[in-house]
């Protein structure tokens, strides 16, 4: 964010969500890694946040084709 609107519009947006941010369990972060030894090109960030959306059992919406094939997540390029 802070690469494509600046470094304090980053700042702004990170405030506007703070109150809906998610601590990850140890539990979350095993099934983050499990996926990331399984997909080695997929980020920390995107695993992390797929295995959260699993866990709440909420849809991960990603662009990343990475993810295209996989359970529980809606694609859009």
């Amino acid at each position: 964010m802070a690469r494509h609107l600046g470094r304090e519009e980053a700042r702004r947006q990170v405030a506007r969500f703070r109150r809906i941010v998610v601590e990850p369990s140890e539990n979350l972060l095993w099934d983050a890694m499990d996926l990331k030894l399984a997909q080695p090109k997929l980020s920390y960030a995107d695993a992390i946040g797929h295995a959260t959306a699993v866990d709440l059992g909420a849809r991960f919406l990603t662009g990343d084709r990475a993810f295209r094939r996989m359970s529980n997540v809606e694609f859009r390029p």
